[in-house]
């Protein structure tokens, strides 16, 4: 190629690797889920930093998606670039939380996150990382040390059609300049705190 980028070549010599027609596999999903992993849970630390919490209460979330070819089709026809290409079929939506007073209903990170991916019209959760100091579930009582998602989240991602009950969900504790991480599938954390 002589330093050079040529798409053309590229797809010649690895028309599989960026076939936008292709048909993406549940081995695939995992192994870009691993690999995405630890920038996932930079993200999400990061995203903590947006969160409005009248009692300091802060969680970040980072959501990893994943839109089929028909989606993506249009954003690949009017690039060349292969970077172009795999930001749009799999990419990260980031939430923080946001509680402004006791007495005002809290918008949790996870809703903010999957919605954004919901109305970006992604239609795979691959995985899910949420960071933030542990605290005591309020539904099961349980206490752990990675902070989980709420029993209404919990509720609300089991009855998504984009999260599967496998889908992995990763969850960060803050513990001063550590974080604590513990993996989950959706139907494990249900299971664990019963809701």
């Amino acid at each position: 190629m002589n330093g050079i980028f040529s798409m053309t070549q590229f797809l010649q010599e690895y028309p599989e690797v960026l076939d936008p027609r292709r048909l993406v596999d549940d081995e695939e999903h995992y192994r870009r889920w691993i690999a995405a992993r630890e920038t996932l849970v930079w993200k999400a630390y990061a995203a903590r930093e947006r969160a409005i919490s009248y009692r300091g209460f802060k969680v970040g979330c980072a959501v990893y998606a994943w839109r089929p070819y028909r989606e993506a089709k249009e954003a690949w026809q009017v690039s060349e670039d292969p970077a172009d290409y795999m930001g749009v079929r799999w990419t990260t939506f980031t939430g923080a939380n946001m509680k402004t007073a006791e007495d005002i209903r809290p918008v949790c990170a996870e809703q903010v996150a999957v919605s954004a991916a919901r109305m970006a019209g992604y239609t795979r959760i691959i995985g899910i990382v949420v960071v933030g100091e542990p605290q005591t579930d309020h539904d099961s009582g349980l206490s752990h040390r990675t902070l989980h998602p709420c029993g209404v989240c919990r509720r609300t991602l089991a009855a998504l059609p984009e999260v599967h009950g496998d889908t992995p969900i990763l969850t960060g504790g803050i513990d001063g300049d550590v974080i604590h991480l513990e993996e989950f599938s959706l139907d494990e954390l249900v299971q664990l705190h019963e809701i």
